[in-house]
């Protein structure tokens, strides 16, 4: 396997072995409560969305349709503006003091 800052990639478990045997967590009584209740009210949130989408309130309108999109399509991307700083090291090559030191250093070498 290949090694990457001391993080194994690849395959770490046998065919047939998983890294998480337990699976996801069941959800909870509490959890499951919410989602029906939220899937239950859906169709009358969409409704009530689309009566502001119509709304001549503009402000109103722009809010519902943009709620409705987002939950329709997905948000948009949003553009990251970040400063950023890269410290680089670079190793520089040793100083040669003359050209016969260099010639002398990387002379082609005959392998037999």
């Amino acid at each position: 396997m290949a090694e990457t800052a001391g993080k194994q990639r690849g395959r770490p478990f046998r065919k047939g072995q998983t890294g998480n045997p337990n699976g996801r967590p069941r959800k909870t009584p509490e959890v499951r409560e919410v989602e029906e209740l939220c899937k239950e009210l859906g169709p009358m949130a969409v409704e009530r969305l689309a009566h502001w989408a119509r709304s001549k309130d503009p402000a109103a309108s722009v809010r519902a349709c943009q709620a409705i999109l987002d939950r329709g399509f997905g948000k948009a991307a949003q553009p990251v503006d970040s400063d950023v700083t890269v410290r680089m090291v670079v190793n520089a090559p040793q100083p040669i003091e003359s050209p016969e030191d260099w010639a002398a250093k990387n002379a082609p070498t005959v392998h037999h």
